[in-house]
């Protein structure tokens, strides 16, 4: 790990003389390593505001930033290529607005996740926890703001094999043209403890300019609604399923963070329990 030191000097210096500060990081661990951390700690401490963008290939702990005042925003960069900088750029200076969702829970550090060999689900991924999250998987900000309305099924009671076809308007109110993820999550009500909760079952990209609306159609087949019995078949069971629509994942952290919930719509499955292909 390179010295740091001179960087934060000339990091004071520029701020003191007005310079606007772009904060690069390449992260290698869960969370910031040392002197990437203190480099943060002290450029916030100059008192400016900061827009943190990060380079890094998997969820990392962001804790100190969302909680700091002075991190504006936080703009997620991934490992973005050759031509990564001019979109950077793009991006911060508004040129576009980013649009991504999160393909990975970032958590609230690691010491509230399971041992490294516990082979159990139980507190992993958006699907069995909703512990100590810090940014929800399949969440995401957009300099626009997006408008869902008129969630609904054709009809609430489906046979067991019987496909299901939710539709949604989404409209684009803000000022910005935006590529919009809709999602849709399936829960089954009677599940048992070992079962997942809400999973990602469709999502559809939807290019919308300012002030545009579409009706977003998503077909879920029947393998959407099944769920791996402990014998290892995957199966489809009669009963109340849930059914949410939206921008984000169904759950109370998503919600605070942009403001908005999602429609949850109700269906009933009916027949034998039935094994479906994986």
């Amino acid at each position: 790990m390179p010295d740091l030191s001179d960087t934060v000097a000339k990091c004071r210096i520029g701020t003191a003389k007005n310079f606007t500060l772009l904060l690069l990081l390449y992260i290698t661990q869960p969370k910031l390593p040392g002197l990437q951390q203190e480099l943060l700690e002290a450029v916030a401490a100059v008192g400016k505001p900061i827009v943190l963008t990060v380079l890094a290939g998997s969820a990392l702990d962001l804790s100190w930033a969302q909680e700091h005042a002075q991190i504006r925003a936080i703009l997620d960069c991934w490992y973005p290529g050759a031509r990564g900088g001019k979109a950077i750029a793009e991006a911060l200076f508004g040129e576009f607005s980013p649009c991504g969702k999160l393909p990975v829970t970032f958590y609230e550090g690691t010491e509230f996740l399971p041992d490294f060999t516990d082979y159990s689900m139980a507190g992993r991924t958006y699907r069995y926890t909703d512990r100590h999250v810090l940014y929800p998987f399949g969440y995401g900000l957009t300099y626009s703001q997006i408008r869902y309305s008129d969630a609904h099924a054709d009809v609430t009671d489906f046979g067991i094999l019987e496909p299901v076809t939710v539709h949604v308007t989404v409209e684009n109110t803000g000022t910005y043209p935006v590529q919009e993820a809709v999602q849709v999550y399936v829960r089954f009500s009677e599940r048992e403890a070992y079962d997942p909760g809400y999973q990602l079952k469709g999502i559809r990209s939807v290019a919308l300019e300012c002030g545009e609306k579409k009706e977003v159609c998503i077909t879920l087949s029947p393998r959407d609604f099944a769920l791996i019995s402990e014998e290892g078949k995957c199966l489809v069971h009669p009963g109340s399923y849930e059914i949410a629509v939206g921008g984000q994942q169904p759950d109370e952290r998503s919600s605070r963070l942009t403001g908005q919930t999602v429609s949850t719509l109700f269906i009933c499955k009916t027949g034998n329990v039935t094994e479906v292909e994986y």
